[in-house]
């Protein structure tokens, strides 16, 4: 479909549909959320981060998996986040420098009977989180991933 978008005209009219899916942390349990972000996965996480309320007592931890510090292309944004919302903290990983992280990593000090966990990004990274957190003592029906399928 993406490269079809570029055979449109200026002024061509479109029918747009979706969204698609529930990733949504408003649709998840339990207050206490950690999100984990890999490369183009950050969408979901910063329309999400983008739309807290300071008032509502979500507390989230987002891990930002990326390269390099230039591709983290929203970084600076999400941590304007963060200083407004007391409950927003977000923790860049930049795998060139410090390797790709561990559940334990993503999990200490977090009450993970208590955690939902979100995932977006690669399948692979994904796949190996979601083993990762759940090794770690996060009940399996507490982990969610984003997947981008079309069918």
């Amino acid at each position: 479909f993406t490269a079809g978008v570029t055979d449109l005209k200026p002024g061509e009219p479109v029918l747009l549909e979706g969204p698609y899916g529930n990733f949504s942390f408003t649709k998840m349990h339990r207050l206490h959320q950690i999100w984990v972000a890999g490369g183009i996965g950050i969408t979901p996480f910063l329309a999400m981060a983008r739309s807290l309320d300071p008032i509502l007592k979500y507390r989230v931890t987002l891990y930002y998996i990326i390269k390099t510090e230039s591709e983290a292309v929203f970084l600076d944004e999400l941590e304007a986040v963060s200083k407004q919302h007391e409950h927003f903290k977000v923790i860049p990983i930049f795998t060139h420098l410090q390797g790709r992280p561990t559940g334990t990593v993503i999990i200490t000090g977090k009450r993970v009977k208590h955690t939902d966990v979100r995932i977006s990004g690669p399948a692979m990274m994904m796949n190996t989180t979601r083993r990762h957190v759940g090794v770690g003592g996060v009940p399996l029906h507490h982990i969610f991933t984003g997947h981008f399928i079309w069918s």
